[in-house]
């Protein structure tokens, strides 16, 4: 898995005037959908290690898109309000493309839920394997 996901994100792509890879886009959609999570929590979420979570971390604080909050000893993620924008423009965007994929590719209702059901199972599936591993 870890190798598929560096594969992806050869290069970085332009969110307004910011250039994101996909790992970084991932993180912050990780942490709008849920502020104040840990950075171990963020770890679980996106099914990376935790030098690899930190890394993604350190960049998009220096890109000023994510700040952290020392919370006793956990690290805990906040989005800044550049941070928040980029999401939302991601999250309309990805939208826009999903509503123009449906309309050209004749698809039933029924079909996508169990597409959906299949891709939680996946997530499910990958989510735990990963938490067995870096339980090891």
């Amino acid at each position: 898995m870890e190798r598929f996901l560096q594969a992806d994100e050869k290069r970085p792509k332009q969110h307004g005037k910011i250039s994101l890879f996909d790992s970084e886009i991932r993180a912050l959609l990780a942490i709008f959908t849920q502020e104040g999570q840990s950075q171990a929590e963020l770890c679980r979420r996106l099914m990376r290690s935790k030098g690899v979570t930190s890394g993604v971390v350190d960049r998009l604080e220096e890109k000023g898109l994510v700040r952290r909050d020392k919370k006793d000893t956990r690290c805990l993620l906040y989005l800044t309000e550049r941070g928040r924008y980029i999401c939302r423009e991601k999250r309309e965007l990805d939208f826009r493309r999903a509503n123009e994929a449906v309309e050209e590719i004749p698809v039933e209702l029924e079909d996508l839920r169990s597409a959906n059901e299949v891709l939680e199972q996946l997530i499910l599936y990958f989510r735990k394997k990963c938490g067995q591993e870096s339980a090891q």
